[in-house]
């Protein structure tokens, strides 16, 4: 029998990722702005910094907690900061993450 907690992957603070953007619905409950559609489609490979505690709207500026399973990243090529949910973190091959 698979229990839920089983499908949701540990997600390790300090280890590489992929990071597989794609839009997503993320609502502001304050003005309703769905601020998950603003970064596009994209790869990068980054690395978990840690779990995301708070999001601020970056149309009326209401700080609120972040939802559960959300990592703040650093990307390899650039060093650019996001926060990213464990949906979209995939961990890199041993072949790429040795390359790294």
């Amino acid at each position: 029998m698979i229990i839920p907690e089983d499908l949701i992957p540990t997600i390790e603070i300090g280890k590489k990722y992929l990071w597989k953007s794609s839009p997503i619905e993320l609502l502001c409950p304050t003005c309703r702005v769905n601020e998950g559609n603003s970064m596009g489609d994209f790869t990068f490979e980054c690395i978990v910094l840690s779990p995301t505690k708070d999001f601020i709207c970056n149309s009326c500026n209401v700080k609120r907690s972040s939802p559960e399973g959300w990592y703040n990243v650093r990307a390899l090529d650039n060093g650019e900061l996001g926060s990213v949910p464990y949906t979209q973190l995939e961990p890199l091959s041993k072949e790429i993450e040795e390359e790294i």
